[in-house]
């Protein structure tokens, strides 16, 4: 059976349509960039709320930092010794924001304590549970704790010994030579789609288009999960794609994706 044709005025006019919705949507993206938190932050010194003027961590926040992440070590029942704990991320960079965590990696030996690809799976596990648990802060900002094995290439300008209250990997004062403009392209275009699925979500009840959908947004999230490693591996922190990925979390996009994608699926069992 032949589809239903559309005339030619009709056509223009749906065109039309499209464009003013895109301005308006492209206006309103505009007005959310403003009124977020500048990822391109970047500070001539380390956050003096943490670091004094010789680059020293605050020696309170140090001992607290290591209380905390051997308390979570010890709740994972691990039969090996801690080999370091290390401050490393933007809060250790210049690069902070009032929304940068203070990321905390406990260092083990993975094959000390079994098979290193099922041990990484179960400190992923593990931290899910913590983090579920517990919602600490340090002077505004947000404990994130890991558990990485002692080999393991992490990638941060700063790296910062707790145990040994020195720099591993001193981070260097060099700007980075990128615009908004770089930005913003990717960054609306996923948010347009992620405010379309949210959209979708509320409204359809076909089983087969709330898979195809949810197939769509498990797709996005792989995109952009896959684009912002690649980009962290061959350029930095500084890469297009970390970047893109951070403003979105840190406009609330990346955990709206994962409510959208959780509530289609439910959807597709409501009798």
């Amino acid at each position: 059976m032949m589809g239903q044709r559309i005339s030619v005025p009709l056509m223009y006019q749906m065109i039309w349509q499209f464009k003013l919705i895109y301005m308006f949507m492209t206006l309103r993206y505009k007005d959310w960039l403003s009124e977020g938190v500048n990822v391109l932050s970047y500070h001539k010194k380390l956050d003096p709320t943490f670091w004094d003027e010789n680059d020293h961590l605050d020696p309170k926040i140090r001992e607290k930092l290591i209380k905390i992440a051997k308390d979570f070590f010890e709740s994972t029942k691990f039969e090996t010794e801690i080999i370091d704990i290390y401050f490393m991320g933007s809060m250790a960079n210049f690069n902070y924001t009032e929304l940068s965590d203070l990321d905390t990696h406990i260092a083990i030996d993975f094959e000390d304590v079994g098979d290193p690809e099922l041990v990484k799976r179960i400190v992923d596990g593990d931290k899910f549970q913590w983090n579920m648990r517990h919602n600490i802060s340090l002077r505004g900002h947000d404990v994130e704790l890991y558990i990485q094995d002692k080999d393991e290439k992490v990638s941060s300008a700063g790296i910062y010994s707790l145990m040994k209250d020195e720099w591993v990997q001193k981070p260097t004062y060099n700007p980075p030579d990128v615009k908004d403009e770089d930005i913003n392209p990717k960054y609306n275009s996923y948010v347009y789609d992620i405010t379309q699925l949210e959209k979708i979500a509320k409204e359809e009840t076909d089983v087969d288009e709330l898979k195809k959908y949810h197939d769509m947004a498990n797709d996005i999230k792989k995109k952009l999960t896959d684009a912002r490693k690649v980009g962290v591996k061959e350029k930095g922190e500084f890469s297009i794609e970390n970047l893109v990925f951070k403003k979105l979390r840190n406009e609330g996009f990346v955990g709206k994706l994962i409510d959208v994608k959780n509530q289609l699926y439910d959807k597709m069992f409501v009798q």
